[in-house]
């Protein structure tokens, strides 16, 4: 039997570690029963169990040091059953762990919790949780159900999810009962306890310009012209002349006398004088004062990766097939955004679960390939070995992840490394998104996991419909997230 792809959606923001050995492991789950009869019986029960060769304990072996805890959850319910660390852990060995509380609900939600590593795991409780679920609404998405086991040093997760479950209601109409079963492989949500992965840009600018200016001018001009002229001029004149003729002829004696005396005295005064002042004074004061401040801060932080995005909520409907690795792929549909306009609002892989897929029973990172139109695409080659005619192998086989969105556009998919503060950031490694802002608008992702395998001709076909000689050996994981600024 294949193991079940796992269309898984992040739930939180990546941690770290520090020095504790950690591992994050899908399993395949049994089933998964929750039984609410409050209202008529002040009753309440849940079982969990699920069977898989990955369950594992840590290696731990101190009954003192052991806790464990089943975190279940879907659409906006979630409650939590804890076996604490204490004297209710009776054994803690290779082979098996277990905890009893008899006296549950007294004490804690869980009654029994049992594990044995390579083999199962299982939780049986006594209420609704020691962080109740309420399960009054009957699930539109999958059901996500993690057991985290803390061994010592160790801390192991171990994840899977329902998609096959009933809800109805029981008791007189006044309780419920939601059911579950054949749970398939999930990637493990991300948690928000530690180390934030954020990018985070500032930037500030202040000027402040000030100019004042004062012209003062004053101009006086005096001019005084005094202009005389006297001009005096005689002129004088005598002229004297004196004629004395005198003829004497025999006949006549004549004597003449003529004088002649001329005076001309002639003065000429002129006196001008012109005095001009001429005074002119002005007087022109300005003072200009400007004085403009500007001061802008822009604060952009991406947050991510999260589930739901970081700062509102956003209601998910998965659909399509059982299995991401199945014909035609998983789909998840995003509608009902909160708040509908965001500073930034991006969707893609998680950077703390990137695409894995496997033929061999293990998993293998994906690459990201490019992005074309509406689909982006992630492919490595994975080992395989033929159980069928032909060569046996291992042979090297392409194996690759393809999102196909739909009600962005014709062409929704940017590069992570385009995005400011994305890649490098808290997007490292991504490969590509896809943007909804800042009016954010539904839209439905489809994964596909696909392989081509060399024995039958025609190319990529999905990948749990290659042929395996054993049950379990097809695995793939993906994990969607959100990076945002609200």
């Amino acid at each position: 039997m294949k193991n079940l792809a796992a269309l898984a959606v992040a739930l939180g923001v990546i941690v770290s570690a520090g020095a504790a050995r950690a591992a994050d492991i899908p399993i395949v789950g049994k089933k998964l029963v929750i039984v609410d009869k409050l209202v008529a019986a002040s009753r309440a029960k849940a079982v969990f169990v699920a069977k898989d060769a990955g369950i594992t304990k840590g290696s731990g072996t101190d009954e003192s040091q052991i806790s464990a805890q089943l975190d279940v959850s879907y659409d906006s319910a979630a409650g939590a059953f804890l076996a604490p660390q204490g004297p209710n852990w009776l054994v803690n060995k290779d082979t098996v762990a277990k905890y009893v509380n008899k006296l549950a609900p007294s004490g804690g939600a869980t009654k029994v919790s049992v594990i044995k590593p390579t083999k199962l795991v299982k939780l049986v409780a006594r209420s609704l949780g020691d962080t109740p679920i309420d399960i009054s609404s009957a699930p539109t998405s999958a059901i996500l159900a993690v057991y985290t086991v803390v061994n010592g040093a160790e801390t192991n997760r171990l994840c899977t999810e329902f998609t096959t479950c009933t809800h109805k209601l029981i008791a007189g109409g006044t309780g419920y009962k939601l059911s579950c079963k054949n749970g398939a492989l999930a990637a493990c949500p991300i948690v928000s306890s530690s180390t934030t992965s954020t990018s985070s840009s500032t930037s500030t600018t202040e000027t402040t310009s000030t100019t004042s200016s004062t012209s003062t001018t004053e101009t006086t001009s005096t001019t005084s012209s005094t202009s005389t002229t006297e001009t005096t001029s005689t002129t004088s004149s005598t002229s004297s002349s004196t004629s004395t003729s005198t003829s004497t002829s025999t006949s006549t004696t004549s004597t003449s006398t003529s004088t002649s005396s001329t005076t001309s005295s002639s003065t000429s005064s002129s006196t001008s004088s012109s005095t001009s002042t001429s005074s002119s004074t002005s007087s022109s004061t300005s003072t200009s004062t400007s004085t403009s401040t500007t001061s802008s801060t822009t604060t952009s932080t991406l947050a991510g990766p999260a589930f739901p995005p970081t700062g509102g909520t956003v209601t998910t409907v998965f659909g399509g097939a059982a299995s991401a690795g199945d014909l035609g792929g998983r789909s998840v549909a995003f509608s009902s955004f909160s708040p509908s306009s965001w500073t930034s609002l991006y969707w893609g892989p998680s950077s703390s679960a990137l695409p894995r897929a496997g033929l061999n029973g293990a998993l293998t990172a994906l690459a990201f390939s490019g992005i074309s139109g509406t689909t982006a695409t992630w492919q490595s080659n994975v080992t395989w070995t033929n159980p069928g005619p032909g060569a046996p192998g291992p042979h090297s086989v392409p194996v690759r992840m393809v999102i196909t969105i739909s009600g962005l556009g014709g062409t929704p998919w940017s590069l992570a490394t385009s995005v400011s503060g994305l890649d490098p950031g808290p997007g490292a490694g991504i490969g590509a998104v896809v943007a909804n802002f800042p009016t954010a608008v539904n839209f439905t992702a489809n994964v596909e996991f696909l392989a081509d395998i060399p024995t039958d001709g025609s190319g990529f076909i999905p990948l749990n419909t290659v042929p395996q000689g054993t049950g379990g050996n097809t695995l793939s994981s993906y994990t969607g997230a959100f990076y945002s600024v609200p």
